[in-house]
């Protein structure tokens, strides 16, 4: 669908259609089981009342070969060749506790109300220390077991270790830092061979940077594997890059994520459509207006009767612009939309549209095009073409598009037919490489105010 294909120019929009796959998969199962749809309703209904989290659904293997950047929690159950686990030094969070609080301790209950605890909650606060220490151990392991080949675990030493309130260790690394200190003595002489790393018996290659002081380092000029540490100006050409990168990350950053395919022919409309496309200059809500105008169009039955169809779109127009426009106008906004239809239902235009009913391919047509220049959005243009049909004489589509402007005079009308031209040549390419097609189609501008087409 449009939607999907929407998400998928997103950031990381390989994410967002997995897991959209896996929802419509699972209703999908859901309602070939024989499940009752309502039943199925109430039961998304509550759970985004209730923020309800659902498993992630991860994209194909094509993406295998890409830097993922996750939580613990994410990798659950994942396997990959490199696992880097960086800043374990950083705390878990927790943020500020709640000052009434109720938790349950030998049969009996301690609480803290209004921040003033009874005699026992002290008991309460280590064992949740007990529990949170046991997860960061659970975690750490859960992430340590993702590797495959090769696990890099980084992370300040005690030094700057961050404790709680009450001095508990806050950390993933912390509690196993500790164990380090007599690492040195547990390892034999002859396996560390003078040097900050081992490989043990099972082949597993095991690099100890922290067993290193920074004055061996120094007196060494390398690292602990044996690297040359960089020299200033290989440290300063890294650093222009660094800088360059991060102009061009806030450059595209500036960008909007999505554009309209005729967002410059919006900006013309505000700008020179004054007499329409602005509600109270002239008491019009012309936005509403043209939308309610576009769907009466879209929702046309030409296999019904045409008196009563033309009839039933002009009181649904009116109930939608009751609905729709601005409260100051609602009135002159109605009264300015029933009488455009009137006007379209006996025109030319309408007649041509009737004589192509059976010619018509596709009303409102939805358009996703890619960015295009540097200048435009990051991720996707997206459009709406509002008719396409066959021509009867070549049988090549044609695109049309409705303008519900109000233009006084010829110069005027090629004037406006001009500033869309961008527009027509957007959705005719579009259209030309969305079904591979050996020509461009034309482009048509139907002037629905002054009855008139314009094609390029």
């Amino acid at each position: 669908t449009l939607f999907e294909a929407t998400e998928s120019a997103r950031y990381l929009g390989a994410w967002r259609c997995a897991n959209l796959g896996r929802f419509f998969r699972e209703i999908s199962l859901d309602l070939e089981a024989g499940r009752d749809p309502h039943d199925l309703s109430r039961q998304l209904r509550a759970a985004v009342a209730s923020e309800k989290m659902a498993e992630e659904g991860r994209p194909a293997d094509s993406m295998a070969d890409a830097v993922k950047v996750m939580t613990i929690h994410g990798a659950k159950g994942l396997g990959f060749e490199h696992v880097y686990l960086m800043q374990l030094h950083k705390g878990t969070g927790g943020g500020s506790e709640r000052l009434t609080q109720v938790a349950e301790v030998a049969g009996g209950f301690e609480y803290r109300l209004l921040g003033v605890p009874t005699l026992a909650w002290e008991c309460v606060l280590r064992e949740r220390e007990r529990s949170s220490e046991a997860e960061r151990v659970r975690l750490l392991y859960v992430a340590m077991t993702r590797a495959e080949q090769r696990l890099v675990l980084t992370g300040l030493w005690s030094d700057h270790q961050q404790r709680s309130s009450r001095g508990q260790a806050i950390e993933h690394i912390q509690p196993r830092i500790d164990a380090t200190e007599g690492l040195a003595g547990w390892l034999s002489g002859d396996a560390l061979e003078g040097s900050a790393y081992f490989v043990d018996g099972f082949g597993t290659r095991w690099s100890l940077p922290v067993l290193e002081t920074a004055e061996d380092a120094a007196s060494s000029g390398a690292l602990a594997h044996g690297a040359k540490l960089a020299s200033e100006s290989q440290v300063a050409d890294a650093s222009r890059r660094l800088a360059d990168h991060r102009a061009s990350a806030i450059e595209r950053m500036s960008r909007p994520m999505s554009a309209a395919a005729s967002a410059r022919n919006l900006e013309r409309d505000d700008r020179d459509n004054a007499g329409w496309t602005r509600s109270g200059e002239n008491g019009v809500d012309a936005r509403e207006m043209g939308i309610a105008i576009h769907r009466a169009l879209e929702e046309f039955d030409f296999g019904a009767d045409e008196t009563a169809e033309i009839e039933r779109q002009r009181d649904t127009i009116a109930r939608d612009l009751a609905l729709a426009a601005s409260i100051d106008c609602v009135d002159e906004t109605v009264a300015a939309g029933t009488q455009l239809w009137d006007k379209i239902a006996q025109g030319s235009l309408f007649a041509r549209l009737r004589e192509l009913s059976d010619r018509i391919v596709a009303r409102e047509l939805s358009v996703l095009l890619p960015p295009g220049d540097e200048d435009g959005p990051v991720g996707y243009r997206a459009g709406v073409i509002d008719l396409v049909y066959r021509d009867p004489s070549s049988d090549q589509l044609v695109v049309i598009d409705y303008k519900t402007d109000e233009v006084t005079d010829s110069a005027a009308l090629q004037s406006r037919a001009e500033s869309y031209a961008e527009q027509g040549a957007v959705y005719s390419h579009a259209l030309e490489d969305a079904f591979e097609l050996s020509y461009t189609p034309r482009f048509e501008l139907w002037f629905l105010q002054c009855d008139e087409i314009v094609r390029d």
